[in-house]
């Protein structure tokens, strides 16, 4: 299969190597086709927050970006919902790189897929069709100079990427777990809302999803 993704797509613990003083911006993708899309928005933050948490410290990851909607290119533009969050995550990093120099913010996602599928992309009819050179240079050109990386390798063929996403729902805890553990934290939470905190910094400290964070001030629970 030919390696194309690559020639775009940054696989990020290579790149720590060549650059240790390197800041993320977490951008996690499901598809609006999903059944409990924000459930897997929080299962896909929380696999990259761990595996980041061996590679880097907390205060080197600068948010999260997340959205529901197709990965692909339709007349031009990038289709989906909420497509527009990846633009908004390349504008954030554009100005933190004010902050810590050009090349040195980068956008990280779980796999390759997250940031772009090939348009006649199909999970049962043909799970193998990566993106083509001409949709890739779409993509940059949103990304803008700002460096797209992955955690897993971005040439990875899409049936292994599929395996580890499978294997990451089956390491789940018992149903509720997870809920009842962040419902601990409710509190503390709501202390640091109140004392100022930002909502991705309460993200971080706790080490809870950005998007349950959103959802508890949302429904007035902060």
């Amino acid at each position: 299969m030919e390696k194309i993704n690559s020639k775009y797509i940054h696989h990020f613990p290579d790149l720590l190597k060549k650059n240790p003083n390197l800041h993320v911006i977490v951008k996690i993708r499901t598809s609006s086709k999903s059944r409990n899309p924000e459930e897997k928005l929080e299962r896909q933050e929380r696999n990259i927050l761990q595996k980041l948490s061996d590679l880097i410290y907390d205060k080197e990851i600068l948010g999260t970006f997340p959205e529901i909607g197709q990965g692909w290119f339709e007349d031009g533009e990038l289709q989906g919902d909420e497509r527009e969050m990846l633009r908004q995550a390349v504008k954030y990093a554009k100005i933190r790189e004010k902050n810590y120099g050009k090349g040195n913010v980068v956008i990280l996602a779980e796999s390759s897929c997250r940031f772009l599928r090939n348009k006649n992309y199909h999970r049962s009819k043909n799970i193998d069709l990566l993106p083509t050179e001409e949709e890739f240079e779409k993509l940059m050109e949103i990304a803008d100079g700002i460096p797209l990386t992955t955690i897993l390798h971005p040439d990875l063929p899409p049936r292994e990427v599929r395996r580890h996403q499978s294997k990451n729902t089956r390491n789940k805890k018992a149903p509720g777990y997870k809920k009842k553990k962040r419902l601990d934290l409710l509190p503390k939470a709501s202390k640091l809302f109140r004392e100022g905190m930002t909502l991705r910094e309460m993200s971080r400290n706790l080490k809870i999803p950005l998007t349950t964070i959103f959802r508890w001030k949302e429904k007035n629970y902060l």
